[in-house]
């Protein structure tokens, strides 16, 4: 420690470089005119009384530094500043101590030495109080410079910059960017990537500036690192090989066509060198069947090949699926694949029986109060069985249609997935499906509408309906459904379910135009019919091809589940013949009967690539 102490205050240096501390109160009794003042001559004097051998010019270095206002005499003044600035030394050379015994500071305990040297003269020359109390102030002022000194050193360690850039990084990473659920909502701030992903990233970063710090001797530490850091995200493993890739085939072009056995040994030295450089670069290859990420991975790969054309043409063909994907991209894509796989665990775990609603939590009086009564009954007359039976229908649907009984459904279910963590959205479409099946297949249930006809035209026609019984029937149909939805769905992630298809998105807007106008001239009364007819025919086409889409990307990732390549032709195919059934159904629900079909034809075929593939 002491190899970092400041000397030269009050000390002469022998020409053996022994250091001697001089008393200035000896040196004054070399005073020989007893002028109070001592000259150089009177110095010398006192240096020849030590008996040691110095040189003549550390005695006039010492002069100077005593005689400060250079007037070849040193007077009381000088002598007392002189002296402080020895107690000053003195408070420098403990803090020295303190620093070389701490670990982040003793690399720099040099030049933290020469710049406290300095200040013990900044100080003394801009001091303006009693001389003799400057020693005392002198520690408070030394504290506060080193502590800007030890800021200084951190502001610019490496550790703190790098540091620094991670933090730089943690931002761009964290970043959001706004979306909308719809038109109509405000819009959000959401992160642009998982919280698993941007840690996976972090620690990543963390590691590479780590080997970056301790290999780097250039200038600008920061800059470099994140430049270095930018690239290593944004990097693919075809560009991190590309070097090895190319190197690699011009070694194999020259073993021509065929390997001979004498040359195989060589051929897998050079295809090591390319495994080797691989296992750097983090970039994994995989050899017949086997994963090279060690150096005895690759033995244990090159041991199966005994044919050396086909080890060059294995290798190429590794080079060829290299991928392309960034880093940052491909960890993203991990991770949202894992929480995607996490969140389906979370559903599927959910039985189809625990989706089924409390009936008795259910407020009947916000949705009809004639449930509680004892003849509640719907009433309808029109013209014939049919007419007054159409009335009735109509009125029951608007009960369970409207929102008193449908949002009392979905808060239960929500209630329920969020206690288990599991996002309501998931199964949105699936409720709003059975719930409109439900309603549809409640009222054409045979006894729900009861009533006497009348004949022809008459109005005679009575159709009733008990709302206590139509709710109730609702409810217990309702939660049957649901249960074999979802459990359905559980079943299986290879099959093509169609359950969760949303049936609202929206048709061609010229289209909806001339649905929209038809439908209003059809409410004057008029020719009512044939505008309602004309205006399904348009509506009808337009809502089918409306679920191409959705259906595209379930046949697709259905075939992808199945290992089966998706075939465009084959799906445009069935696509259209189960259109084309439903366009001309009878059902109140065509889009429901082309999705039906659309699932029994895709599946077959699915089911015959997979045993064609099988044999």
């Amino acid at each position: 420690m002491s190899d970092f102490s400041i000397n030269g205050f009050g000390s002469l240096t022998n020409r053996a470089g022994k250091e001697f501390k001089i008393d200035l109160n000896e040196v004054k009794k070399f005073d020989a005119d007893s002028d109070a003042r001592i000259t150089e001559e009177e110095l010398n004097n006192y240096v020849k009384s030590l008996n040691d051998d110095f040189d003549s010019t550390e005695i006039n270095k010492l002069f100077k530094a005593l005689d400060k206002d250079a007037t070849a005499d040193v007077d009381n003044d000088e002598f007392a500043v002189y002296d402080q600035k020895i107690k000053m030394q003195e408070a420098v050379n403990a803090k020295l101590a303190e620093i070389a015994a701490d670990t982040k500071l003793s690399n720099h305990a040099a030049s933290i030495r020469d710049e406290l040297k300095g200040f013990i003269d900044t100080f003394a020359n801009q001091f303006k109080g009693d001389t003799a109390k400057m020693s005392e102030e002198f520690p408070d002022a030394l504290d506060k410079k080193l502590e800007d000194i030890k800021a200084e050193i951190k502001a610019n360690d490496p550790e703190t910059l790098q540091e620094k850039v991670l933090e730089q990084f943690e931002d761009i990473l964290g970043a959001t960017t706004k979306r909308r659920a719809s038109l109509f909502r405000k819009a959000v701030e959401v992160p642009q990537m998982p919280d698993t992903a941007k840690k996976r990233l972090l620690n990543l970063l963390e590691s590479e500036s780590d080997k970056f710090r301790a290999s780097y001797d250039g200038n600008n530490f920061e800059e470099d690192l994140s430049a270095h850091l930018a690239q290593f995200l944004s990097e693919t493993d075809v560009h991190k090989m590309t070097d090895a890739a190319m190197k690699f085939d011009e070694k194999a072009a020259g073993y021509g066509d065929y390997v001979s056995n004498n040359e195989l040994k060589s051929l897998k030295e050079d295809v090591t060198e390319f495994l080797q450089e691989a296992i750097k670069q983090g970039v994994t290859i995989t050899l017949n069947g086997t994963k090279v990420k060690t150096e005895a991975g690759i033995k244990a790969a090159l041991a199966k090949f005994t044919d050396g054309s086909e080890l060059i043409q294995a290798v190429r063909d590794e080079i060829g699926n290299l991928s392309a994907e960034t880093l940052k991209d491909r960890i993203i894509a991990e991770e949202k694949e894992k929480a995607e796989a996490a969140e389906l665990k979370k559903f599927t775990d959910i039985k189809g029986e625990e989706y089924k609603v409390n009936a008795s939590l259910i407020d009947y009086s916000k949705v009809d109060s004639r449930y509680f009564e004892e003849n509640g009954q719907i009433h309808e007359r029109g013209k014939g069985w049919s007419g007054s039976r159409d009335r009735a229908y109509n009125k029951g649907y608007a009960i369970l249609a409207k929102d008193e009984m449908k949002s009392q459904i979905e808060a239960q279910i929500q209630s329920m997935l969020s206690a288990k963590g599991v996002s309501y959205d998931k199964v949105k479409d699936v409720v709003e499906n059975i719930y409109n099946q439900t309603i549809d297949s409640v009222l054409n249930a045979d006894g729900m509408i009861t009533g006497r006809g009348a004949r022809g035209f008459s109005s005679k026609g009575h159709a009733y309906i008990n709302v206590k019984n139509l709710c109730d029937t609702f409810i217990t149909q309702f939660n049957e459904n649901i249960a074999n939805a979802i459990n359905d769905m559980n079943k299986s992630q290879d099959d093509l379910d169609i359950v969760d298809l949303d049936y609202n998105v929206n048709i061609d807007e010229e289209v909806q135009e001339q649905v929209d106008k038809l439908k209003n001239y059809s409410k004057r009364g008029l020719f009512s019919s044939y505008f309602d007819k004309k205006a399904k025919e348009l509506e009808t086409p337009a809502k089918l091809d409306a679920l191409k889409p959705q259906l595209f990307l379930k046949a697709k990732a259905m075939c992808d589940k199945n290992g089966i390549t998706f075939d465009n032709t084959v799906f445009d195919t069935i696509f259209n013949n189960s259109r084309a059934a439903a366009n001309v159904s009878e059902s109140n629900n065509p889009q429901l009967i082309l999705a039906q079909n659309f699932k029994t034809n895709f599946t077959t075929w699915v089911e015959s690539e997979k045993a064609k593939k099988q044999s």
